[in-house]
């Protein structure tokens, strides 16, 4: 009786497709690791005899993540844990991801950005770089001119005072 149920609303068509849907998994640029994490696990109820087991859902939704999300899991070495451990993490993870996401949305009011401090701190930080790296350029061009001025100062006292030549006075 399943496998009637089965062939009739998920012909091989149309499994073939959904697991190439779940193969191609792709974060978007703007999507939260929370979205992608949703997304992807209703690729995997829209196709429910899909054929993959948990270990290569894992794999194929942390191979399609941003490099950014990527990092968030750094720390975390999942490789190393049990298949259920890393799904656990990854539910704990998007949930928190979520809620920073709500509060980053909820943070813009009638079309004004509200900077959280990081955000803040992030921006100083990087002005701060650019003055220095200001600065330490001039510095280093400091020798080259202060040689270049001395060059000059030793010229003018080998000039001759009566004719202004290139001999010292006698």
């Amino acid at each position: 009786m399943v496998a009637k149920f089965l062939s009739k609303y998920f012909s091989q068509s149309k499994v073939n497709k959904g697991k190439q849907e779940i193969s191609a998994f792709q974060q978007d640029m703007d999507e939260s690791l929370g979205q992608a994490w949703d997304k992807f696990k209703g690729l995997l109820r829209k196709t429910p005899i899909h054929g993959f087991d948990q270990p290569t859902q894992l794999t194929l939704f942390l191979a399609g993540l941003k490099s950014q999300s990527k990092l968030m899991f750094a720390g975390e070495s999942i490789k190393w844990k049990t298949p259920e451990e890393a799904y656990e993490l990854i539910e704990n993870m998007a949930a928190n991801d979520n809620e920073a996401y709500t509060e980053r949305a909820h943070s813009q009011k009638n079309g004004i950005l509200e900077l959280q401090s990081q955000d803040a701190l992030l921006a100083q930080n990087k002005i701060m770089t650019q003055q220095l790296e200001t600065l330490m350029k001039k510095l280093s061009q400091l020798p080259q001119e202060l040689q270049n001025a001395s060059i000059a100062q030793l010229q003018q006292v080998q000039s001759c005072e009566l004719c202004g030549g290139n001999h010292t006075n006698m």
